[in-house]
């Protein structure tokens, strides 16, 4: 009977024993419930329908994320072809700014080059004024008869300038000795050259008047 009853209590003492550590537990840890205690419902299998919707989830995403990649890689070409448009355009720039230079350097040689002729122009009019004046002292003091053999030989142009330096009386010198009367063809023409000399000397004369 004694036996019998230690067994009882040793089996209520290890109950007792069992309980007090879940107690402690408790009140160690209030929100930790034993899962021993209330153990985790069976969570059923998806079914056909929860499956074919995670799968398009996934299509989609995979989509969008290719169409993403796709886009990226559309501004990276774009970004390309405009530095690419950058690059010639900043050549282009650095070419027309030479260009620029170089006729702007063209330009100055031009000027100074203008400058220079005009200046020779001026000079040798200068000497041609100055021969003329010489040569029309030195037939002025000639007889009209060898002056009008020397202008035989002269263009209209040259024989006018020199005639434009000489005075009036032996201008008319000249004329009258270029005008004598005859009936060979070479006394015809003198006629007429002296009419045509008289002509552009006095548009000469009237060219050199003051407006």
């Amino acid at each position: 009977m004694k036996n019998g009853m230690s067994v009882w209590i040793w089996m209520v003492m290890a109950m007792l024993l069992h309980l007090g550590g879940y107690l402690a537990a408790l009140i160690t840890h209030p929100f930790e419930i034993p899962s021993s205690l209330f153990p985790a419902p069976e969570v059923a299998p998806p079914s056909i329908e929860e499956i074919l919707e995670n799968k398009t989830r996934d299509i989609d995403w995979y989509l969008k994320t290719t169409e993403l990649d796709r886009f990226v890689e559309e501004l990276n070409e774009r970004r390309k072809a405009i530095e690419v448009k950058e690059l010639s355009l900043r050549n282009l720039e650095a070419h027309i700014a030479t260009e620029k230079e170089e006729l702007k350097t063209l330009k100055q040689e031009i000027e100074r080059r203008h400058e220079l002729l005009s200046q020779q122009i001026i000079t040798v009019r200068a000497n041609e004024a100055a021969n003329l004046r010489v040569l029309a002292q030195s037939y002025s003091e000639m007889d009209p008869a060898s002056t009008v053999r020397i202008f035989t030989h002269m263009e209209n142009a040259l024989v006018v300038k020199i005639l434009s330096l000489m005075k009036p009386e032996i201008v008319a010198a000249i004329f009258g000795e270029m005008s004598k009367p005859g009936t060979g063809p070479e006394n015809q023409a003198m006629i007429r050259r002296a009419a045509v000399l008289t002509e552009q000397l006095r548009l000469h004369n009237k060219e050199r008047q003051p407006q």
